[in-house]
């Protein structure tokens, strides 16, 4: 379904003065992958190993240095941001920040419905209330504003809002990190019904092993912004083949 070929991103560092030479930083580097339809992909490694830079680019908020990204044999970069979003849509780690302190939950979410599928107000309003019973959320939500939210709700609203495009393909960057163990779990046994009542595909971004053991069915190890290791989930937590993989698996309490 998706392919990533031989993508890399470069940042410069250090600004770019007379005073100063700025500093190449390879983010990505060189890094190539298949997502099949139905799978979890997992995409483990430490911060900063270049995980969250790499989801931003195939959900197009970056833009790769080099290198291609095909969904079903159709590049990406050649799209517009609104026919990638009804291709692909990316869940931030803290659903706070990306909602608008200023509107309803109704508000924010009635804009992405109305531009991306071109719904007329009516119809928005009523996949707007199917999505939001999907989430397991009282359409009372719909009237409260960011800041009257808990951390789940605000990620549940978050999730709502990636699956209103109709989108096939979800980046999921780190969703669970900034909630407590109860809620994590019920968020994933959330993410759960949703792959198979939206016939999803997700790309998780994590830095907790165990979480991404317990949901994900491949996983692409991740160091210094490479692909180190990649595989069959139960196959690479049982045989890890490089060092960095080791570490990780022995670092979990």
């Amino acid at each position: 379904m998706l392919k990533i070929d031989r993508i890399s991103k470069n940042f410069f560092d250090g600004g770019n003065s007379i005073f100063f030479n700025s500093k190449k930083v390879e983010a990505v580097k060189n890094v190539s992958i298949e997502i099949y339809t139905g799978d979890i992909l997992g995409i483990i490694g430490e911060s900063g190993s270049g995980k969250s830079t790499l989801a931003k680019i195939i959900a197009g908020i970056h833009n790769p240095t080099k290198g291609d990204i095909t969904f079903k044999g159709k590049s990406l970069l050649n799209l517009s941001q609104r026919q990638r979003n009804n291709l692909i849509q990316y869940v931030f780690q803290d659903p706070s920040n990306s909602l608008n302190p200023r509107k309803t939950m109704m508000q924010s979410l009635l804009v992405p419905t109305t531009y991306l599928l071109g719904l007329r107000k009516d119809k928005a309003y009523t996949r707007i209330k199917d999505i939001l019973k999907s989430v397991n959320l009282p359409l009372e939500t719909l009237d409260k504003y960011p800041h009257e939210l808990s951390g789940g709700q605000a990620q549940r609203i978050a999730i709502a809002r990636s699956l209103l495009s109709k989108s096939p393909l979800i980046v999921l960057d780190e969703p669970v990190s900034a909630l407590d163990v109860i809620i994590q779990e019920k968020i994933l046994q959330l993410l759960k019904k949703l792959k198979t009542e939206f016939n999803l595909s997700y790309i998780f971004i994590s830095h907790d092993l165990a979480v991404v053991e317990n949901f994900c069915n491949k996983i692409a190890v991740m160091f210094h912004g490479e692909f180190v290791e990649i595989g069959n989930t139960k196959k690479i937590i049982n045989e890890p083949a490089h060092e960095y993989t080791k570490l990780l698996i022995n670092s979990v309490p």
